[in-house]
């Protein structure tokens, strides 16, 4: 044996002792379990990717679609995908040989004395050549690494669906807040229309000494005070407006459809197995994606404090002139084995800090999985303890209607007080706004469930 093999396997016997052998398996995980067994509600109807849909609105279904196009979040999104699906490729190549090609080419001139004279010598040297080198991944650091860039271009891709469903859900819920501020606008025009007809005839009474000029007061008090609550629909129609063209990529002024009617709710949609259906939602899958991301970056670095071994070859052609150049050729291979020895603990706090990661986003998931399932039972018994409150809304109005009425008529005799007639005017108008908020109240709660329960929206569903 040489002396050079000699010295080369002592290098090997040396490292492997100060690295300790081959690195320890990582410490499996486990996901918790943190799903509960089942919803308050069942539901009925399967609700489709695209479930903005099940509103049967034909102009919100159209700007959500040109949303999921044009939003300018959504390309950010987009982005990062592709920059996380480089990377993965990056690491990927680590993993394999490289092959680089070489050329040199030098001139040298040397001047030397010969008895009283001087002599010169030049002469050109040319040269190509290839240089190949791979790392034998012994103990899978690089096969970590890779899987770890993998997963995590995994996870952008449905960071990248969870913000589409967020858009969508956004759009909706401003959809319905707009459609509520019409149904309130059109309120607002009757109730300005009714308190303004009895300024007529509290002001009639006046004049024929049967009201006191406090009571005319009070009407035309009435009618600014619905004049103001006009304008304020008006600003929030408009801010409404500006939000929904931003979501959807265009400029907040830029005209917007219309809309229709506040919509109902329909069926309520099918909640299915808590742990099933929470396991379609994106961001659950991004967290779990991350989780698994971690776990190989801890495998990485527990082989990162094993020997890498190297292997590489040269071949290289040369002369002194290019004629010469195809006439001389070597070649060399070598091996590099390189450990660590002392890093002052540098690699284990790598391994620490990646175990700690992985244990940090475990946690992440279990939190996000308790907010998910808080999301869809807050929806659910919102939307049934909200439906009873509609109820006894609705019953409420239609008595205040009634004592508004037969008020009015008594008062047109001379029978009622101004007061009474002001008190129950202003009880019915309020109760009647309150029934459009709790409307619209009822339907967000419906977006918010079917929000918190969907999964990725299927290529091309933006709607009917």
């Amino acid at each position: 044996m040489s002396r050079r093999s000699s010295f080369g396997l002592a290098l090997v016997a040396a490292l492997s002792a100060g690295c300790h052998g081959a690195p320890p398996r990582t410490p499996a995980y486990s996901l918790p379990d943190a799903a509960p067994v089942a919803f308050s509600e069942p539901g009925e109807a399967l609700a489709p990717s695209a479930w903005w849909s099940t509103f049967g609105d034909a102009d919100l279904d159209g700007v959500v679609a040109h949303a999921l196009e044009d939003n300018p979040g959504l390309a950010v999104a987009a982005a990062r995908c592709r920059r996380a699906h480089a990377l993965a490729r990056l690491e990927g190549a680590a993993r394999q040989p490289t092959l680089d090609g070489v050329g040199r080419a030098g001139a040298s001139l040397a001047r030397r004395r010969l008895g009283s004279g001087l002599e010169t010598d030049g002469s050109v040297t040319a040269g190509l050549g290839l240089e190949a080198g791979y790392e034998l991944d012994l103990w899978g650091r690089l096969r970590a690494a890779h899987d770890a860039a993998r997963f995590e271009a995994v996870a952008t891709r449905h960071d990248r669906e969870a913000a589409r469903v967020a858009l969508a859900g956004s759009i909706a819920i401003a959809w319905v807040r707009r459609a509520a501020t019409a149904e309130e606008a059109a309120l607002l025009e009757e109730q300005l229309a009714t308190n303004e007809d009895l300024l007529q005839v509290v002001q009639q009474r006046f004049d024929g000494g049967q009201a006191a000029a406090p009571d005319v007061f009070r009407q035309q008090q009435l009618v600014e005070r619905t004049r103001a609550e006009r304008a304020r629909n008006a600003v929030e129609r408009e801010l409404l407006v500006h939000q929904l063209n931003v979501l959807r990529g265009r400029p907040p002024r830029e005209p917007l459809p219309l809309g229709g009617a506040l919509p109902q709710p329909g069926p309520l949609p099918a909640t299915g197995v808590p742990a099933d259906v929470l396991g379609r939602r994106p961001d659950l899958a991004a967290a779990r994606a991350r989780i698994a991301a971690a776990d190989r970056d801890l495998a990485s670095a527990l082989a990162d404090r094993a020997p890498r071994v190297r292997l590489g070859a040269d071949l290289g052609i040369g002369g002194g002139d290019l004629e010469d150049l195809f006439r001389e050729w070597a070649a060399a291979l070598a091996y590099e084995l390189v450990g660590p020895i002392a890093d002052g603990g540098a690699r284990d706090a790598t391994v620490a800090a990646a175990c700690a990661l992985r244990d940090e986003r475990i946690a992440s998931y279990t939190d996000l999985l308790l907010a998910s399932a808080l999301e869809v039972e807050d929806a659910l018994r919102g939307e049934a303890l909200g439906q009873e409150v509609l109820e006894r809304l609705e019953r409420q109005h239609d008595f205040a209607r009634q004592t508004v009425e037969s008020l009015l008529g008594r008062y047109g005799q001379g029978a009622a007080d101004y007061f009474e007639v002001l008190g129950a005017v202003e009880s019915e108008q309020a109760l009647a706004r309150t029934l459009v908020a709790q409307r619209a109240t009822l339907v967000e709660r419906r977006v918010q469930l079917l929000r918190a329960l969907a999964g990725p929206i299927a290529p091309g569903d933006t709607g009917p």
